[in-house]
């Protein structure tokens, strides 16, 4: 069942860019987030939605089997629209939930 896990972990380890490059990603996804939500609330809590965009965007395209570019730019830009998109999610859901 941990196998999949420790695999990712352990990849991970070995690519620490991978990682800086997932926290640079969600960084700018939470900015933009937070810019098409209005531009309201917290920016340091908007930058780990950004990050947790990021990760949960992924996790959901690959398992929906989105197609995604080979590489490069393309595939940058895919993950940025993907993790925005998902942030903008994340920042509505907190702010709904805020609310109450």
């Amino acid at each position: 069942m941990f196998d999949g896990l420790f695999a990712f972990v352990g990849s991970l380890l070995k690519a620490p860019f991978i990682c800086i490059g997932w926290v640079v990603l969600g960084l700018v996804a939470g900015a933009l987030a937070n810019q098409i939500t209005g531009g309201k609330g917290n920016a340091c809590s908007n930058f780990v939605l950004g990050i947790a965009g990021a990760v949960i965007g992924g996790f959901i395209s690959g398992g929906l089997g989105l197609v995604t570019p080979n590489g490069g730019l393309q595939l940058y830009l895919f993950n940025l629209l993907i993790a925005t998109a998902t942030a903008a999610a994340l920042i509505f859901l907190r702010r709904a939930f805020m609310r109450r």
